[in-house]
């Protein structure tokens, strides 16, 4: 009692003093596992467990292998003044169908997508002044009408209301989204914005907001204004702002911008929606990927999300950056995910630089969408992108992963996404490239994509890697190639960790012979949690295909990928005179893979007498050699070399 007191005068407060906030329902709710039973209006209290919602119930004992219907209840405390007020319930997600209800009143559904967020407006539904039941049905049942399809997935089939629960309160108009869209001008780095406000009132026709953009770093304002605009026949309003020079953003230097919002009516704000954005331009030119007009080539990693057994995919912040540290120490600089992610995630990612290629989870099957599932692919489209325009990190956009003969299916997808969203690459990622070839649906794509496991699942000879991969670049013309995976899995392929390292060597080695190569994503960062896992059972079900184990702990193959993605390699070491208390080394920059510009990268050491010495390195391109000498270094001679953000890139 004494905390629905405390929520009631928050809420009494907060209406008077704030004219948009976020209400978190985090936290404790009641919980039952019942497929048959109807308990929209409540769960009997003999049949209620309390559970902490982000939740899922695979990771619980006795439900680790349940699929079917969950409910989730929870009471909420509307204060009488907020009537008026424009109040939207919030989900980031809830796999994969969801039903709710407020007082027994069923307020709407989310089916088929089970990674993207959604929300219904409650302001005409809830009781003021007065407690609220809220209660959600969530069920994860394989289904036909579900991507991903079936049981044709490889990763968990978790249910629940696994990320953010929360009620935005404004006033009207309110905002739906925000989208930003920044355009680099490499010609002398300046930047132009395009702003997209969509309000959820249809029938306003016109708007008058204010803009305030930042630099995030320095706090420098780069637009402050208030002006009118009319509502376009998208629906959206559009207004454009000129900032002049910007830094881009970079994976190495991942340089963001702020934005707030704020609609207005008789200069009174309604509601507000702030984030942030960068600069930044991934393009293919010839058999090249420029990254901000520099031709790089990239070396990346996949995790698989859900896979510790005490969270599930009900992850806290801590392991979300746990998995964007690792994957900096392992000098990554891109990544792919199978679905939609957790947008704090992504934001990690926005903030410490790893290029992203999101994708809707269309895995292998079916070949052909029936009506329905094109219905639930254009609406996964529709709301992975609504929902994750503004982050920099996304490059990519991918629609099917290993699906052979969907080319027709694909189309009413392809043109669905493009016009959404016109500023990012857009493919299909396809493990049949090498024979295929002229067929193979992703040659209709301007970055064509191969998931090679020559030796493993695609034919038990490595050593024919070196031809396909000529046929393959005789095959897609004047265009880069993609290795959207490589790995090897066990134990479907014995020889444990140590086949693993040798089996990355061997094929990455591979790679850098041809220069067409554009980058690879390894798969993956971790033994996975999966519903068709090979070993381990309820929880712990996995598939051992990581350099790390389930609880993101290396494997000796995790620190082989590190070696093999640093852009440096230590040349030359050797004696300075002074007595050997000076030494001179020659580093050199990679020129396969990795092939990037290093800047503003650091060199650290240890004196003689236990103090630490940084020296700042030059700018160095791909294949530049650098020497200096190292004064009065300790006697191991020990030094390393970051990158900007202090990541560990290499050392001695």
């Amino acid at each position: 009692m004494i905390k629905k007191t405390i929520l009631f005068i928050f809420l009494s407060v907060f209406c008077l003093s704030i004219s948009a906030e976020d209400i978190s329902l985090n936290g404790n709710w009641s919980f039952a596992a019942d497929s048959l039973a109807d308990y929209s209006r409540g769960i009997p209290a003999g049949q209620a467990m309390q559970v902490m919602v982000p939740h899922t119930w695979n990771v619980m004992a006795g439900l680790e292998d349940y699929v079917g219907r969950c409910w989730y209840q929870r009471d909420i405390d509307i204060p009488a003044d907020m009537k008026g007020k424009c109040l939207r319930l919030h989900f980031g997600a809830a796999y994969h169908d969801a039903v709710v209800y407020i007082n027994g009143n069923r307020v709407g559904q989310h089916k088929g997508a089970g990674y993207t967020p959604f929300s219904f407006d409650v302001s005409k539904i809830v009781k003021y002044g007065q407690k609220n039941r809220l209660c959600v049905s969530v069920d994860n049942s394989f289904s036909d009408l579900n991507l991903p399809f079936r049981r044709k997935f490889d990763w968990t089939a978790d249910g629940g209301l696994y990320r953010d629960v929360w009620i935005h309160v404004s006033n009207r108009p309110s905002i739906w989204y925000v989208h930003v869209t920044p355009v680099l001008n490499l010609s002398d780095s300046t930047g132009t914005v395009s702003f997209s406000l969509r309000l959820h009132e249809a029938d306003v026709k016109q708007v008058r907001f204010s803009l305030l953009c930042r630099e995030r770093k320095s706090g420098k304002i780069m637009a402050d204004f208030t002006r009118t605009a009319n509502r376009q026949a998208d629906g959206c309003f559009h207004w454009t702002s000129m900032f002049g020079k910007v830094e881009p953003w970079h994976f190495d230097r991942p340089h963001l911008y702020t934005f707030t919002v704020k609609v207005l009516a008789r200069e009174n704000v309604t509601d507000s929606s702030d984030g942030q954005f960068g600069f930044r331009r991934l393009e293919t030119k010839g058999r090249q990927l420029l990254l901000n007009g520099e031709p790089v080539r990239l070396p990346g990693i996949e995790y698989m999300a859900g896979s510790s057994p005490c969270y599930g995919s009900a992850e806290p912040m801590e392991r979300l950056d746990s998995v964007v540290t690792q994957m900096k120490r392992m000098n990554i600089a891109i990544t792919r995910f199978h679905w939609p992610q957790d947008d704090r995630l992504l934001t990690l990612m926005d903030e410490r630089g790893i290029l992203v290629q999101e994708e809707i989870p269309w895995w292998q099957q079916p070949d052909k969408l029936s009506p329905q599932l094109t219905d639930i692919a254009r609406q996964q489209v529709d709301e992975m992108v609504e929902a994750h325009y503004n982050h920099p990190c996304i490059v990519m956009w991918g629609l099917s992963n290993e699906v052979r003969y969907n080319g027709e299916s694909l189309k009413p997808i392809r043109r669905q996404i493009e016009s959404l969203d016109k500023t990012r690459l857009v493919n299909v990622v396809c493990n049949h490239t090498d024979t295929q070839l002229h067929e193979t649906v992703t040659l209709q794509y301007a970055l064509p994509t191969w998931n090679e496991y020559t030796g493993t699942w695609n034919g038990n000879d490595r050593y024919a890697l070196p031809a396909k991969l000529d046929t393959i670049r005789n095959v897609i013309g004047d265009r880069p190639l993609f290795i959207t995976e490589l790995g090897c899995c066990e134990p479907a392929f014995t020889g444990g960790d140590a086949r693993r390292t040798d089996d990355m060597i061997y094929h990455i080695d591979e790679y850098t012979k041809h220069d067409f190569i554009c980058g690879y994503i390894y798969f993956c960062l971790n033994d996975y949690r999966t519903q068709v896992g090979e070993e381990g059972y309820g929880r712990h079900r996995i598939r051992r295909h990581g350099v790390t184990d389930k609880d993101l702990q290396p494997k000796p193959s995790y620190y082989q990928l590190q070696a093999i993605a640093s852009p440096v390699k230590i040349l030359k070491i050797q004696s300075a005179g002074n007595q050997d208390r000076d030494i001179a080394i020659t580093i050199k920059v990679s020129n396969t893979i990795p092939h990037y510009i290093l800047q503003d990268y650091t060199l650290v050491y240890t004196a003689t007498d236990g103090s630490e010495k940084r020296l700042c390195l030059p700018r160095l391109i791909p294949g530049e050699e650098y020497s200096c000498v190292l004064r009065d270094i300790s006697p191991d001679y020990h030094f390393y070399i970051l990158r900007p953000g202090d990541y560990y890139v290499t050392g001695y």
